[in-house]
């Protein structure tokens, strides 16, 4: 075998080994942001729990902020799952030109095809997740509205505009992640 050969042969195990490496973090994170998801509704089932049994709506003020910081936190940990499948994309497409065949098919057949074939079912779970979270924040408003102490209306109106800032920044970051990480490792690479 060639110099050249051996050196290609290395290049694609480097490759295999790095994007196996990518697939497990990447199933290890988006199991923590199943976890944060669950989390969050059993925060919500707790939360709503209490606040029946100590028959005080005044559970609504640290509800609202803390659900949505914490779908802050799953959207970040979203945007690490699409970073690290863009890079496995990127190494499975290197290994793809080096073979002359596909050598990986997970995020180039699997990842993507499992995204087209579950849409309504995914679309349907970000809706009921929108529409729990919207009941959340409503929930909050209205109690901070119902005449709290200026202090509660104070802490709940700042804690709840900083969470949802939050949110929209990382729920911005989880769409381009994909596009944006693609980008750079393409320029890292060049």
């Amino acid at each position: 075998m060639t110099q050249a050969g051996e050196r290609d042969d290395v290049l694609i195990e480097t490759y295999r080994a790095e994007a196996a490496s990518l697939f497990a973090a990447g199933q290890d994170v988006r199991r923590a942001a199943e976890r944060t998801a669950f989390f969050v509704l059993t925060l919500i089932g707790v939360t709503v729990a209490t606040g029946i049994s100590a028959k005080s709506d005044l559970v609504a003020l640290a509800l609202c902020p803390l659900t949505l910081i914490l779908m802050s936190y799953m959207c970040q940990q979203y945007v690490d799952v699409t970073t690290l499948g863009a890079a496995r994309q990127i190494l499975e497409e290197r290994i793809a030109a080096a073979l002359g065949a596909p050598g990986l098919i997970y995020e180039l057949g699997v990842s993507s095809s499992r995204r087209a074939e579950f849409k309504l079912s995914l679309r349907l779970l970000n809706a009921a997740t929108l529409l729990v979270v919207a009941g959340v924040l409503v929930a909050g408003v209205v109690v901070a509205l119902e005449g709290q102490r200026w202090y509660w209306e104070a802490a709940f109106s700042v804690t709840t505009l900083f969470s949802a800032l939050s949110l929209a920044f990382s729920y911005i970051d989880m769409l381009r992640a994909e596009a944006k990480a693609a980008q750079l490792i393409e320029k890292r690479l060049a």
